[in-house]
């Protein structure tokens, strides 16, 4: 939900989006991808960030003036991380720097977990309960 295609896909759908880019030694490390929602009735508006990386504080601390100058209420960062340590321990410390509120309605899960699809489709399928093969066997009918 990071892609150029992606924000090119909202835009067609008629949703206003921002890209924002940072870059090390002149080279682009991550991608932003934000769109904006309008709250009804009013001047003010949402933005929302889905499965970014985790941003840094600088990160948080510039969309914090973006925010500002575009009339956003709060910007909603679903970061894309695994459950580990590190993430858990990365998480807390930007909390510690700046005021971060975990939201109460996620939109995606709180983790992002992957399945690594370049085993063979019979291992795969070994690792699957028996009443969820059979819904895939039915699937592929």
């Amino acid at each position: 939900l990071q892609t150029w295609q992606w924000g090119e896909a909202r835009k067609q759908m008629g949703t206003e989006i921002m890209r924002f880019g940072v870059y090390e030694n002149e080279q682009l490390n991550h991608c932003f991808l934000m769109t904006l929602h309008p709250i009804s009735y009013t001047h003010w508006k949402v933005g929302y960030i889905p499965k970014s990386v985790i941003p840094s504080v600088e990160v948080i601390q510039e969309f914090t003036k973006i925010a500002a100058d575009n009339k956003l209420i709060f910007v909603k960062w679903e970061p894309n991380a695994l459950q580990n340590d590190q993430n858990a321990e990365q998480i807390h410390t930007l909390q510690q720097r700046v005021p971060l509120v975990e939201s109460q309605h996620p939109l995606f899960p709180k983790w992002t977990m992957t399945l690594d699809l370049t085993p063979p489709e019979d291992q795969l399928m070994a690792g699957f309960k028996e009443k969820k093969i059979g819904r895939a066997s039915c699937r592929e009918r």
